[in-house]
């Protein structure tokens, strides 16, 4: 996608710890299972109103791609679906890995940061064929992304 000519008023260059802060709201450490094998992805989902914020993030990086989902026949009127920022290739989120060193975060995605960590090191040594090793990662990965929902999802229901 070709990236679109920013608003005036959007900062293009965004401070290393502003990214860290945002990630550790928005971000998902991923993967999606390919046959006996683990892709992993790092994404972050924002409206129409915001988009420019994505591709500030993909500019700071360097790397990923960014676009948009149009929203759901069953959306509410005026919502413009989503935008996501998706990093896939694996030495592409080589660089997210030396940021998130060099800038840690802090919260539940730093527990979820470093489990997805131990399975792009497993990745990038090759050891792949370690499918027991791949397999139990994701699943604490799984599980970590399960207790967090489900936690966003009893405090939003306690504030409402």
């Amino acid at each position: 996608m070709k990236t679109p000519q920013l608003g005036n008023s959007m900062q293009t260059t965004l401070a290393p710890a502003y990214v860290t802060g945002l990630s550790e709201g928005l971000a998902s450490f991923t993967y999606s299972r390919n046959g006996n094998g683990i892709n992993l992805r790092f994404t972050m989902k924002m409206q129409e109103q915001d988009r420019d914020l994505l591709f500030s993030l993909m500019m700071f990086f360097g790397v990923g791609n960014v676009y948009h989902s149009k929203p759901r026949d069953d959306s509410p009127a005026g919502r413009g679906g989503s935008w996501y920022y998706c990093v896939t290739k694996l030495s592409d989120l080589e660089r997210l890995v030396r940021h998130f060193e060099a800038y840690p975060l802090a919260g539940s995605r730093a527990r979820a940061f470093e489990v997805w960590k131990q399975l792009f090191e497993l990745k990038r040594s090759q050891r792949t064929s370690d499918t027991e090793a791949l397999f139990s990662l994701a699943a604490r990965l799984s599980e970590l992304s399960r207790r967090r929902t489900s936690t966003q999802t009893a405090s939003d229901t306690e504030a409402s």
